[in-house]
């Protein structure tokens, strides 16, 4: 349980600063870094992996949104950060405090949705 309490607590520090694209980044690496260096994964934490694995595949679509040869608009970062970002953080949220509940595939559900309504 030592590996996912790093790793909460280093994307809880991305999760609260303001986003952008270097924070989904960032993201995406320390994602993949807790399933490189894991050990064989414990059947007790699967469902925590599985929302760390489920964060990291979203935070690599959302960067597909954010394109690096132009900035984003203010509209368009607005409505980013109030529909996609927003439910992230929520899922985010269940994965930290309540993974083994039944809200985890609900909070999963909604940001997926946010993100592929995303114009």
């Amino acid at each position: 349980m030592r590996r996912f309490e790093q790793i909460r607590g280093e994307l809880q520090r991305l999760l609260d600063a303001r986003f952008s694209r270097e924070n989904l980044a960032a993201i995406e690496e320390a994602c993949t870094r807790f399933f490189e260096n894991a050990p064989i994964l414990d059947p007790s934490s699967v469902r925590s992996d599985a929302g760390i694995y489920l964060l990291r595949e979203l935070a690599s679509d959302m960067l597909g949104l954010c394109s690096p040869e132009k900035p984003m608009a203010g509209d368009r970062y607005d409505a980013l950060v109030a529909g996609p970002w927003r439910e992230y953080r929520q899922f985010a949220n269940v994965v930290f405090h309540d993974p083994d509940s039944d809200r985890l595939l609900a909070a999963f559900q909604k940001a997926l949705s946010a993100l592929l309504a995303f114009p």
